[in-house]
């Protein structure tokens, strides 16, 4: 059970594999939309130009049907979004960053959660993506609420899971973390 599932990117890679974690737990989900709609072609082969832009329609289009709550990094982009049907009160921006307050106030109104200190991170496990702190962080909820688990969801290389992995034992976190790789196929079970 969770408070919130929240997909980083509008990527399809990432936003899918949010939605049906989503609407399995019956949690509500946050998309972070980053960028403009429509890709530019720039120095882009025409071939790689179309298959992203139909990962962008894509991504869009499953945000805008699916996502409780779209998180955009200005104005700008929260009022296209709404020109091409999004509904405008699902949108907030977060200019440079997470307002932490406007997670409060989601937070707020939200239905109370069977296992509040659930947390999941979708995207690449990588050191860039801040994933071992995330671990280091855990360890520090750990010290209050024991039970407090962390889904880490997505693709990972062998060195970084070899280094990830022997935190995660001298941290004695191994009941309380779970990593899992990528899942494409829409059949299998994802938790």
């Amino acid at each position: 059970h969770f408070d919130l599932v929240i997909a980083r990117n509008h990527f399809i890679y990432d936003l899918i594999p949010a939605i049906l974690i989503s609407r399995r737990c019956h949690a509500p989900l946050a998309t972070f939309i980053h960028g403009d709609l429509f890709p530019k072609l720039g120095s882009r082969h025409p071939v790689h130009f179309i298959l992203v832009l139909f990962d962008r329609l894509l991504g869009f289009t499953l945000s805008a049907l699916f996502s409780d709550y779209i998180f955009v990094v200005n104005p700008h982009h929260a009022k296209a979004y709404v020109r091409v049907g999004f509904n405008r009160d699902n949108i907030h921006v977060l200019p440079n960053g997470v307002e932490l307050e406007q997670i409060d106030d989601i937070r707020k109104r939200l239905p109370p959660a069977v296992n509040p200190c659930d947390f999941v991170f979708f995207g690449r496990l990588c050191k860039g993506k801040g994933v071992l702190d995330m671990v280091r962080a855990l360890r520090l909820v750990k010290q209050t609420k024991p039970g407090a688990s962390l889904l880490l969801f997505g693709p990972i290389d062998e060195a970084f899971k070899r280094q990830l992995s022997d935190l995660i034992r001298n941290l004695d976190l191994e009941s309380n973390i779970t990593i899992l790789p990528p899942e494409f196929d829409l059949g299998k079970k994802l938790v």
